[in-house]
């Protein structure tokens, strides 16, 4: 009599085990999830703590505010390595220390004075 249920036994014990398994699985899914979330809205604050005025841009560059607009017009004429990066959110000009950084190391490559 005893082996007549060790089939069915095994049936739910397999069955527990596959929901089990589904159910753990998307507990996990979701905590990772979350801590993407987090991470995804830590960056987006440390964006805006990089984000630069045109004031504040030209105080990092050590350069005038008029010598700055005079980069941003020769940007809009072409683009490539030289341009000065920046980024027009709204109509306002807005710059990012991390690509101000590695633009200043690119021109340097080529000699430029700004």
């Amino acid at each position: 009599m005893g082996n007549k249920w060790t089939p069915i036994s095994i049936i739910i014990l397999s069955a527990s085990i596959l929901l089990s398994s589904f159910y753990l699985g998307d507990i996990l899914k979701t905590e990772k999830q979350i801590d993407y979330d987090s991470t995804r809205v830590n960056n987006i604050s440390n964006i805006n703590d990089d984000m630069l005025t045109t004031t504040e841009a030209a105080s990092f560059l050590n350069i005038s505010e008029a010598r700055l607009q005079d980069l941003i017009k020769t940007a809009e004429l072409y683009s490539g390595d030289i341009a000065i990066p920046y980024y027009s959110i709204n109509n306002e000009v807005r710059f990012s220390k991390e690509s101000l950084t590695a633009w200043l190391v690119s021109i340097s490559k080529f000699r430029l004075k700004i």
